[in-house]
């Protein structure tokens, strides 16, 4: 049996006003535990995750490729 949960990160520039939302997955089965992906490939905004496979990544930074300013971040567990 597998499960699959999700997270959605919602990247903001408060100077540019550019928004980009994208989810990070674990495609784990019950028997093997977690595998979390990496990250994801966010185009807007450069960033660094830290974790990932066993454990749930987390945004370690976060800024926008057009001028460079921190981005505000949003975590998203879907019901």
């Amino acid at each position: 049996m597998s499960f699959k949960d999700r997270c959605w990160y919602t990247l903001r520039c408060c100077r540019c006003d550019s928004t980009e939302s994208l989810p990070v997955s674990d495609q784990g089965v019950c028997w093997s535990g977690a595998d979390w992906d990496t990250g994801a490939p966010f185009s807007r905004f450069e960033t660094e995750w830290t974790g990932g496979g066993q454990m749930e990544p987390e945004l370690a930074r976060a800024t926008c490729r057009d001028c460079g300013d921190r981005a505000e971040v949003v975590q998203c567990y879907p019901l």
